[in-house]
């Protein structure tokens, strides 16, 4: 920034100085997706340089590996370093940093077969021209030097790599509790580690999250997750990233899991035709139903402080009827 003086000029003796550059910033995943869908709307290279740009980090909420990729893929020509995109997790308990990918380090992606994942808990990878069921997922780094990361099972014993189980944190950046929330902190530790209400595992020494707990969808022997299900349904073009939630809840009367797909931006005119494509997508896809859609307004999908969808409280509002536009 330069002073003028009044004559409009410079102040004496002032220099010019060169245009600020930014080196590091955040990108949850959604921004990715709005930044993507601006390009695709403009048509028209903008004028962009990130070739300062040494670290973008992608945390927040979970990582879609395609949108990370198209992204990075569509701001080459405007000199963004492949290596810039950084996978990270963290939590507002943890204040705020878990495990960063190292900089200048290229981004860990692996291909992963699905059936073991879903159904007996293993991170096991697939080479590439296997005919099983994959699902690829980023690695979100190394713990920083004062956090230890830990993944244990529902009896909090720890598990060897490979295996998903619950992920648990230790560091003095811990939070002692929640601010005059003492339920909400009782269930937080186990001794000194903190729970974070994740689902993980490692390998090759790296993290990998595969999902919230709370969210976790079980139909026909297998664990599914809502984040997955969503990259899935966000596949079709009338659903915006985003804009889509899936959650499932127990039917009280028959004891059977229903799914639900709550969805922003689509008219009422077309919501049968879509809750009939993505059943049939979802049937061919993974080989379960879809029993209901609910349609939204953008600003109904309750949201934490750093932008997470909180699919938990959109299941009990549906439950309770506060959501009048549903189709069965």
């Amino acid at each position: 920034h330069q002073e003028e003086g009044p004559d409009g000029h410079g102040l004496p003796g002032q220099q010019e100085h060169p245009k600020a550059k930014i080196a590091v910033t955040g990108c949850p995943n959604f921004s990715l997706a709005l930044t993507l869908r601006y390009l695709q709307r403009k048509k028209q290279d903008q004028d962009w340089d990130f070739s300062s740009m040494k670290a973008m980090l992608n945390g927040a909420e979970p990582i879609s590996v395609k949108i990370m990729e198209e992204f990075t893929h569509a701001l080459e020509k405007y000199n963004l370093h492949d290596y810039a995109m950084m996978p990270v997790y963290g939590m507002a308990e943890v204040t705020l940093a878990v495990s960063f990918t190292p900089v200048f380090t290229p981004r860990v992606i692996t291909t992963l077969d699905t059936e073991e994942l879903d159904r007996n808990g293993r991170a096991v990878p697939v080479t590439s021209g296997s005919h099983k069921t994959t699902r690829q997922l980023s690695a979100v780094g190394v713990a920083l030097s004062n956090v230890a990361v830990r993944i244990v099972n529902d009896k909090d014993e720890p598990l060897e790599e490979t295996f998903v189980g619950h992920i648990q944190i230790k560091s003095p950046a811990v939070t002692a509790g929640y601010y005059k929330n003492p339920e909400a902190t009782a269930g937080l530790f186990c001794g000194e580690w903190m729970r974070t209400g994740d689902l993980g595992f490692f390998l090759n020494g790296y993290l990998y999250i595969s999902g919230r707990f709370k969210e976790i969808i079980f139909m026909n022997g297998k664990n599914y997750f809502a984040n997955d299900l969503e990259t899935l349904a966000g596949t079709l073009d009338d659903i915006v990233y985003g804009k889509v939630a899936v959650g499932g809840y127990t039917d009280p009367e028959t004891s059977k899991e229903k799914i639900v797909i709550f969805v922003a931006s689509i008219p009422e005119s077309k919501a049968e035709a879509t809750l009939q494509t993505l059943r049939a997508l979802f049937r061919t896809s993974l080989g379960i139903p879809i029993d209901e859609l609910v349609l939204l307004r953008s600003n109904e999908f309750p949201k934490t402080s750093s932008g997470k969808i909180q699919r938990y409280l959109m299941l009990n509002r549906h439950r309770n009827g506060e959501y009048p536009n549903k189709f069965n």
